[in-house]
């Protein structure tokens, strides 16, 4: 038997281990970096208290997988793996799974590292001292105080902290896991509670902007069908009213003002002196008198909403009567307002 069939070879797949000391799975490049593999090997040496360094090589290469162990052996072509030191072996898979990275780069992430959203304070200060590994900061404390402080997602929080003198990175690490513990307990006392005021008239205002309102809140809000818009805003350009030119009468008429052919003179852009434009009623609109609207739709909330403040407007209110249920009711015209109000005598 040749020297290199003295050295057991690794399995490929399945997880391997030597006989009364445990087991200890390959080296997966895809899962973990060289240096932590590495590192947890050791522990395992220490645990199975194997100190000889040819005992640790044949350990190694029984454990570390077939991948593993192709790559060692390419790397220290033409020497052998028997006759080469663990020690060499493991410097040489080091710098090749695990190339130091620049200095400079490393504190340059380290700097860009900023707290991601949903990232609790602990696994930010965990990714920071996992990025300052290789900065080689002269005093990483300091480091860590300053990328912690300037990296928060918490305005209010980081002008705290920058409001005190002697700031240590333990008493930023307290403050800010004590301000996230708050803020965790707020958010359960709130989702524990009914919805609050606030939000019930935001979902309210929200509701009442989309085209399906749904009941939510005590508001008597009525809701009106708007008109369909004319296809044409801008009037007839032939005439001037509002329709659509193609289907004018007068699209063949002659200017008597310019003397161009496609439109009447009240339509004519050429003329200087126009008469203000007025919308005549007919005599049958005159004698009818003002006309009632009637409301397409009254949605009926049960659950009182209180009012906390309404502001008063310096300007003078437009009011109509409004007939609700053949019962006449005096309103203010709703100017732009999300929601039309009325007090409570009223209602009663």
């Amino acid at each position: 038997m040749s020297a290199e069939e003295a050295v057991p070879h690794p399995g490929s797949n399945m997880t391997v281990g030597m006989t009364g000391r445990g087991h200890f799975e390959p080296f997966d490049e895809a899962a973990e970096d060289f240096e932590s593999y590495i590192t947890r090997f050791d522990f395992y040496l220490a645990a199975q208290e194997i100190t000889d360094l040819a005992l640790q090589r044949a350990t190694f290469f029984s454990l570390c997988g077939r991948a593993t162990f192709e790559v060692a052996r390419a790397l220290i072509v033409p020497a052998q793996l028997q006759t080469t030191p663990f020690n060499v072996i493991r410097e040489k898979l080091r710098n090749h799974f695990s190339p130091q990275p620049s200095e400079i780069a490393c504190q340059h992430a380290f700097y860009k590292r900023d707290q991601a959203e949903g990232e609790t304070i602990a696994g930010f200060v965990t990714a920071l001292r996992q990025t300052a590994m290789h900065c080689n900061f002269m005093d990483l404390e300091t480091a860590l105080r300053d990328r912690l402080v300037c990296g928060l997602r918490d305005e209010k929080l980081q002008r705290r902290l920058f409001a005190k003198k002697e700031l240590t990175f333990r008493v930023a690490f307290e403050e800010a896991l004590a301000a996230e513990a708050a803020d965790q307990s707020m958010c359960e006392v709130r989702m524990a509670r009914n919805l609050p005021l606030p939000q019930r008239l935001e979902a309210i205002h929200q509701g009442s902007m989309g085209e399906d309102t749904e009941e939510e809140g005590g508001v008597h809000r009525t809701e009106t069908v708007k008109a369909k818009r004319d296809e044409v805003s801008h009037g007839c350009t032939t005439c001037g009213r509002n329709h659509d030119k193609r289907h004018c009468r007068f699209r063949d008429a002659h200017c008597r003002v310019g003397g161009k052919k496609g439109h009447i003179s009240w339509a004519c852009r050429a003329s200087r002196f126009k008469e203000p434009r007025t919308q005549h009623k007919s005599w049958e609109q005159q004698r009818r008198g003002p006309q009632v609207e009637e409301c397409h739709s009254v949605i009926n909330y049960s659950d009182p909403v209180p009012i906390q403040s309404v502001q008063m407007s310096t300007h003078k209110k437009i009011k109509v009567t409004v007939y609700i249920q053949e019962v006449p009711c005096e309103m203010e015209v709703d100017s732009g307002s999300a929601l039309s109000i009325i007090s409570e005598v009223t209602f009663q």
